[in-house]
């Protein structure tokens, strides 16, 4: 760990989790931040020379007055910095040129992303605008293992037209959520929607589509099958979604499980666990009652979470999420049990972007791994709520940031 001073102000190195500062002299009053945009006063306690902070990642600290740290205590789990470096590889001027939501699957030595909505077209280098946009509601990227962000970025045509590479059989259009690998096919949950002039966007209903792997590992995107599937409800004035992460849990529980969401202030999270997507008879919820074939009575298993999240395995599950769909902060939790709940929260980041301009926002984050890294990954997306404003191809593509795992 490095840091520097700047009068009364503290400046890290990296984006560390501290947890404690010994300092020369009395402390009145300190606040932190991991982007200068955003001071914050909360997580943490004085008590004379000795500030205590809990569950925060911090750059920055501001004091009341020059002083000096004498010993500092700090969690070496996860050291943050943003990747610019692979935002870099998202920054594209031709072909695909942005896209809302990203997820990205290992198989083999393949990893297979897509994208939600996507621009299509070119971007002038020098003036970064975007120039003869077209939209398209998903498409793909292929990249190898061993070289993850070297991304082949795919995109659709048919007839001379810009297309989805997956598109419903019933209405609307999809949103693609998480998936998992079994049995050679690709399984991602999507949501049905629709314009809505009123509301932007009108869910209809949540589905599937199962996509087969090559026996070289690439998809074969021109036959996937579609099914609908148990994962989305409407009861007593409350919806519930399901399929916003998704957990291969095979090897432990012998479980797949599928986690989703209300609509409430508090957007609550829920699970769901499975051994058949296609076996709608197999879908069993947590309820208050356990675990039950009967969607009735959801049980919440932490709060404040996102439409877009990730939940992974590390030695223990841990899940990622913007807080409340969105907002500048992003958080982890873990635990060790999923049937007791991520309670466990924990600030790790705080996005700048929708601070310096009003009508941005940040959204979507979830974590990524890759076999021959051993740091964790986690993207975040960039929007605008002023459709004329994505002319500007510094806005709608996900911004990058590595989780270190430091050494002892």
């Amino acid at each position: 760990m490095n840091y520097r001073y700047e009068k009364n102000k503290i400046i890290f190195d990296k984006i560390y989790e501290v947890e404690e500062i010994i300092f020369e002299s009395d402390v009145k009053s300190i606040t932190w931040a991991i982007n200068e945009e955003i001071i914050n006063a909360s997580n943490l306690t004085i008590d004379g020379h000795k500030v205590s902070f809990s569950n925060i990642h911090l750059r920055y600290l501001y004091l009341d007055s020059v002083n000096k740290i004498e010993s500092i205590k700090y969690n070496k789990e996860f050291v943050i910095t943003e990747a610019y470096n692979i935002d870099n590889v998202f920054r594209r001027n031709d072909g695909w040129a942005g896209a809302d939501g990203v997820f990205s699957h290992v198989y083999g030595n393949k990893i297979h992303w897509y994208f939600s909505d996507t621009l299509i077209g070119k971007v002038n280098p020098n003036t970064r605008l975007r120039e003869e946009m077209v939209m398209v509601n998903n498409t793909v990227g292929v990249s190898l293992t061993q070289d993850p962000f070297n991304i082949m970025f795919l995109v659709n045509q048919k007839d001379n037209k810009y297309t989805s590479f997956y598109e419903p059989e019933k209405e609307g259009y999809y949103w693609l959520q998480d998936g998992v690998y079994k049995d050679n096919y690709l399984y991602i949950s999507v949501i049905r929607v629709k314009d809505d002039k009123v509301n932007w966007f009108e869910v209809l209903d949540s589905e599937m589509i199962k996509v087969k792997v090559n026996e070289d590992e690439t998809l074969d995107y021109d036959n996937y099958q579609r099914f609908s599937n148990k994962t989305y409800f409407e009861q007593n004035n409350e919806i519930y979604t399901f399929g916003a992460a998704m957990l291969d849990d095979m090897l432990r529980t012998g479980y797949y499980y599928m986690f989703g969401y209300d609509n409430s202030s508090d957007k609550n999270l829920y699970m769901l666990r499975v051994k058949d997507f296609e076996d709608t008879d197999s879908y069993e919820y947590f309820t208050i009652h356990g675990w039950s074939k009967t969607p009735i009575g959801f049980k919440s298993i932490g709060k404040n979470v996102a439409n877009e999240m990730r939940v992974i395995y590390d030695g223990k599950y841990i899940i990622s999420y913007t807080v409340n769909c969105s907002s500048p902060t992003i958080e982890i939790a873990s635990t060790n049990c999923l049937e007791e709940g991520f309670t466990n929260r924990h600030i790790v980041y705080q996005c700048k972007e929708s601070i310096l301009k009003e009508s941005v926002i940040t959204y979507n984050a979830k974590l990524h791994t890759f076999p021959f890294e051993k740091d964790l990954f986690m993207t975040y997306n960039v929007n605008t709520t002023v459709i004329k404003d994505l002319v500007d191809a510094d806005i709608y593509y996900p911004r990058w940031l590595r989780l270190e795992k430091e050494s002892d």
